[in-house]
């Protein structure tokens, strides 16, 4: 996002405002998604805990359905998304596993700047599925044990 000047502060606020107007949606969205997980018990339980190296947020995939990853735009439209609303850096494409992959720019020698309003796609991590094992990261803390008890 630009930094405000004397010249260009009506544009700045007006980023600003469309920036925090997506952000609230970004937030109702995770809201309602936790919401949504609470009746299903997943048949992976993450274990373990976050050992703060940062790797989470130095390569963030956000995969894509077979049928959007055919559309170029669409793809341009979501990488400019994650950029402006999560101030994500697109790192590229992953053509084999139909993904984009970040990188948060608020992480700072390892520390995340924004940690206490982080977003859920960050709070999540690793993300939890309810019928398959989640893959981590290498030099992630949490790894996914199977449920032994399927209710």
């Amino acid at each position: 996002m630009i930094k405000p000047n004397r010249y260009n502060w009506p544009l700045w606020l007006l980023l600003l405002s469309i920036r925090t107007l997506c952000r609230f949606f970004r937030d109702l969205d995770g809201l309602m998604t936790a919401a949504t997980q609470l009746p299903i018990k997943p048949a992976y339980i993450r274990t373990g805990a976050c050992k703060k190296r940062g790797v989470c947020c130095t390569q963030i995939a956000v995969g894509f359905k077979d049928r959007f990853w055919h559309w170029p735009y669409f793809r341009t439209l979501i990488k400019h998304w994650y950029c402006f609303v999560y101030n994500f850096k697109c790192l590229g494409e992953i053509h084999e596993e139909k993904a984009l992959l970040f990188a948060c720019q608020y992480l700072k020698n390892k520390q995340c700047q924004i940690h206490w309003k982080r977003p859920y796609i960050c709070r999540n991590y690793p993300r939890q599925y309810f019928f398959k094992r989640s893959n981590v990261l290498p030099g992630c803390g949490f790894k996914f044990i199977k449920r032994s008890d399927p209710t």
